[in-house]
């Protein structure tokens, strides 16, 4: 029996076991806050699975496209299962105090996986819908 402790000050790498990792991503100013996004990322050999612990969560999501298409916005509901799939361009923003659990290949990184810069309209969208109150923008 193993116990780990998933919070974290951003991303952290929990556990490993062969193919599949679990992470803790929390909240941390300036990376993954409502006016910190600065980037959209996406993997080419894995889904990706978030579950907010506490606080208040979104996931940005983006299309499949070679090119990022029009962002959505998804407010993420403590205990829920959210799923990015494969190919999909997407971004965890995180208000103060938030925590998520992450799953995803352990092999997931920089040579199976592509990042785009945000520009100044996109961060502006994502700080608009996501800074302030707390229903679902999906």
């Amino acid at each position: 029996m193993k116990t780990v402790e998933i919070h974290a000050d951003g991303y952290a790498k929990r556990y490993q076991f062969e193919r599949w990792l679990i992470a803790g991503n929390g909240y941390r100013e300036g990376t993954n806050d409502p006016h910190g996004v600065r980037t959209l990322g996406r993997h080419f050999q894995t889904d990706e699975a978030f579950v907010l612990l506490s606080g208040a969560g979104f996931l940005i999501t983006a299309g499949t496209a070679d090119a990022p298409g029009e962002l959505q916005v998804h407010a993420m509901e403590a205990g829920k299962l959210m799923v990015v799939e494969r190919r999909e361009w997407h971004a965890l923003v995180l208000r103060e105090n938030a925590q998520t659990l992450i799953v995803e290949n352990a092999d997931t990184g920089a040579e199976n996986s592509a990042v785009v810069s945000l520009n100044a309209e996109q961060k502006a969208y994502i700080a608009g819908h996501t800074a302030g109150g707390t229903g679902a923008l999906s």
